[in-house]
């Protein structure tokens, strides 16, 4: 995936040593991650439009999920290290993939960059706010299809 990953990333925004920038780490998970949950899917598992926190609200389908959703999103938002948020994530992501709710993956880019370099306080209030967002717009899920 390293490969792809260094495709995607502009030269200027590429690590100046052994290690990887900011910008390829999050291109990296963010590309890794769209890959898990579009993995034999035929509908697109990237949407443009929200973030994380707005796409973890749409799994809470019921009170009785609330509390545990709320659970997995925040310990994805309150990871202290970039392993922690990739452990995190990747449980997140798995719900996401299951019911059918899309993400949108450049926007996670642009927010673990965020993460990644000293600004994740404001990633994880806008992440916060879109979770406890009640939002009144449609989206189709596998639910909807499984009626």
């Amino acid at each position: 995936m390293w490969e792809y990953t260094i495709g995607v990333v502009p030269k200027h925004l590429q690590g100046r040593s052994d290690e990887p920038s900011a910008h390829e780490w999050a291109a990296h998970i963010a590309m890794t991650f769209f890959a898990l949950h579009q993995q034999g899917r035929v509908d697109g598992m990237t949407r443009p439009g929200g973030t994380l926190g707005s796409a973890a609200r749409r799994l809470v389908t019921g009170p009785d999920l609330e509390e545990s959703i709320r659970r997995r999103f925040q310990a994805v938002a309150l990871a202290e290290t970039r392993q922690g948020v990739v452990h995190h994530l990747r449980a997140l992501i798995g719900l996401l993939r299951a019911k059918g709710v899309p993400l949108d993956y450049g926007r996670l880019a642009d927010d673990l960059v965020d993460m990644f370099s000293g600004r994740g306080d404001r990633v994880r209030l806008r992440w916060g706010r879109d979770f406890r967002r009640i939002d009144q717009t449609p989206v189709v899920t596998d639910l909807d299809t499984k009626e």
